[in-house]
């Protein structure tokens, strides 16, 4: 830079600097000055102070890949980084729409398994067939019945 366009011509420096010393240089080029950079001979990001990423994050979940169960994969740190729906139960039908995740059943059945409801006959007959989570048997309530009954004559 000629000393006429030059603000300090006793003092070298760079021309982005009208030819003064650099007060916050980045010797490593990566847009972090010196003096806030870890690695300041180093370039790197400033989300990791300016020094190189030795352990990336793929997937972006905030787990490193070397300790990511799911690198591939956006996940949680419950789970290593793996994502949080899975399939307990192996059926392929995902926990979260999975009507009976902790027992293999259908897709076609909502995941629960088929059952067979009691005395049914499949020879030749009707498939009877009951879906979804077993339920416990309703118990009916005689109270109120008789007196109605014995009105009726």
């Amino acid at each position: 830079m000629p000393d006429n366009q030059d603000a300090c011509p006793s003092t070298p420096g760079p021309a982005n600097s009208s030819g003064c010393p650099q007060t916050n240089p980045d010797n490593d080029g990566d847009g972090i000055p010196n003096s806030s950079d870890s690695c300041p001979n180093q370039s790197g990001p400033a989300s990791n102070n300016g020094c190189p990423v030795t352990d990336p994050d793929s997937d972006g979940d905030g787990i490193t890949d070397s300790n990511d169960a799911c690198p591939g994969e956006f996940g949680i740190p419950l789970l290593n980084g793996c994502p949080e729906v899975g399939d307990n139960d192996g059926d392929g039908v995902p926990n979260d729409i999975d009507e009976c995740p902790q027992s293999a059943g259908p897709a076609s059945n909502d995941g629960c398994p088929v059952i067979e409801a009691p005395g049914s006959t499949d020879a030749g007959g009707p498939v009877d067939i009951a879906s979804g989570p077993v339920q416990a048997p309703q118990v009916v309530s005689m109270v109120g019945l008789l007196p109605r009954l014995h009105n009726r004559t």
